[in-house]
């Protein structure tokens, strides 16, 4: 059984960095193709878990600059709790904003590193910092177990991770678009905010005290995400402002040429008028918003699942239902909306 313990609330810069947190584990973190979920305030901030739930990487995140090795120990507390406990922690992660001088100067330029990457100093300032903390915390129950034996091996298996990119970086990172393809960094980072509130919202439920079985009682609660959804999330709203951009341009998608090939010379220009006509308005339509997502999911999972499919293969493919309940698309606006996401995604 495992026990859940320590759910608290978060200030803002806590929780930007527990974002960041999680979208290292996406997007940089060595093991990040054996990772499915992201439990947020369950395990610890962020649990990263595989697809069958029996594997779980664990993250303690703390956006705090010139960190002591002693502070160091201290706030691996909760990964300790959790490397004592019956479940597959693979590995443990302190995710930070940084160091202090003394240990800068033994890592180097080095922004992830473990205890071997230490003198016998530091690591016996972080032992130290970590039997004092395991001693306070409650939610150790079995004292016992704190034994320098068990923090040594506990300490093999702990990742130290400084956090070196930007918020605007994480999000880039995270889906990959054609290089032509420019984003607004302003645009970037409230994608990076919408991502950072969702996650927040897992924390409205408190299951203090709860007990579970295994690592995938999870799914039994409101508490994690996806990565498929995070990065659903990233690729519509970054295709939804270019797509807004490209329209306004009236620049037409080489994709949908190709779709033009059988029209007649005469007609083609207006074609492609109203089909951009008809985008403006789906686009800009309040009204439809969830029609209008579920759509661009729709089309958006298609072309990734099917790379090498043509524009018309595409159209074939996704539910004619969801088009129809947009109201504003015919067949080739359809197509010309098919072709503007296809090319902004690799």
């Amino acid at each position: 059984m495992y026990k859940i313990t320590a759910s608290e609330e978060r200030n803002e810069k806590a929780t930007e960095f527990e974002t960041k947190s999680m979208l290292y584990l996406m997007n940089y973190y060595n093991k990040s193709n054996k990772i499915e979920y992201f439990v947020i305030d369950f395990f610890n901030d962020v649990s990263g878990v595989n697809n069958l739930a029996t594997a779980c990487f664990d993250v303690q995140s703390k956006g705090i600059k010139n960190i002591t090795p002693y502070s160091l120990g201290y706030y691996l507390v909760t990964l300790f709790k959790n490397y004592l406990s019956e479940f597959n922690f693979e590995e443990f992660i302190l995710f930070i904003e940084g160091v202090n001088e003394k240990t800068k100067n033994i890592i180097g330029d080095k922004n992830i590193f473990n205890i071997d990457d230490l003198t016998d100093e530091l690591r016996f300032d972080i032992m130290k910092g970590l039997m004092k903390s395991a001693e306070e915390k409650t939610y150790i129950e079995d004292k016992l177990k704190i034994t320098q034996q068990n923090i040594e091996k506990f300490l093999q298996k702990v990742v130290f991770v400084i956090d070196t990119h930007t918020k605007e970086e994480y999000i880039k990172d995270a889906v990959q678009f054609k290089s032509s393809l420019i984003i607004d960094d302003k645009d970037l980072r409230k994608i990076f905010k919408e991502i950072r509130d969702k996650q927040s919202s897992k924390k409205n439920n408190n299951l203090e005290g709860e007990l579970i079985e295994s690592i995938g009682c999870f799914f039994n609660y409101d508490k994690y995400l996806s990565k498929d959804d995070i990065q659903q999330l990233i690729i519509n709203r970054i295709c939804f402002k270019t797509a807004i951009r490209e329209i306004n341009k009236h620049s037409v998608p080489r994709l949908f040429v190709q779709c033009l090939n059988p029209v007649d010379e005469l007609i083609q220009e207006e074609l492609i008028e109203t089909c951009q006509n008809d985008i403006f308005r789906l686009l800009y339509d309040k009204n439809n918003k969830n029609y209008f997502w579920d759509l661009f999911e729709e089309i958006v999972v298609k072309i990734k699942n099917n790379p090498a499919k043509s524009v018309n293969e595409i159209y074939e493919l996704i539910d004619k239902n969801k088009v129809q309940r947009v109201h504003h698309l015919s067949i080739m606006s359809c197509k010309y909306y098919i072709a503007l996401i296809k090319e902004r995604i690799q």
